[in-house]
């Protein structure tokens, strides 16, 4: 009776071993699998970072050539349909070209003035200027106040303090092929 017991109590015991070493096996092979999922999940949210970066860089940059030279067509055709008289527009200075760094990514750049507006009716060519496809975006805005009369700025009313001279840097990137 006590040979029995001795080894019901082995036998229980050997069951309790084998389960506990079955479950640490099984913990091992969890924490394996969470370690793996872990550097898999950080290996897609640095890529997806780096996608993010990439687009950002690239959203808006053309391939090939530099873009094409009709921006002083676009300007006057913003500029007429947002009601604003072409003569507002004084001056297109193109600028030195500029490499961005790690990527291939040129940006030429232009200087732009538009004379006597007021704040509405920059909003209005903006909003022209914005409309459709533009390879052209704003890189740089600032308004002075206009000179007050009207030889030096035909589109200014005598007395209209509300008017603003705007010089604006345009900008293109793009990836010559």
């Amino acid at each position: 009776m006590m040979r029995t017991q001795h080894l019901m109590i082995a036998l229980w015991s050997m069951v309790i071993l084998g389960v506990v070493a079955w479950s640490g096996m099984r913990l091992g092979t969890a924490q394996a699998q969470i370690a793996t999922a872990d550097a898999s999940r950080s290996a897609i949210e640095r890529e997806v970072t780096q996608v993010q970066r990439l687009r950002a860089e690239v959203r808006g940059v053309s391939l090939g050539r530099r873009p094409d030279g009709d921006l002083i067509t676009r300007i006057q055709r913003a500029l007429s349909d947002a009601g604003i008289p072409v003569a507002a527009c004084t001056g297109v200075q193109p600028r030195a070209d500029q490499v961005r760094a790690g990527g291939g990514i040129r940006v030429q750049t232009v200087l732009m003035t538009l004379r006597g507006l007021t704040p509405a009716e920059f909003g209005a060519w903006l909003a022209a200027w914005r409309a459709g496809d533009q390879t052209w975006r704003l890189d740089d805005v600032q308004f002075t106040r206009a000179a007050a009369s009207v030889a030096a700025a035909p589109t200014i009313a005598v007395g209209d303090s509300n008017r603003y001279d705007i010089a604006i840097v345009l900008a293109a990137p793009f990836v010559e092929e």
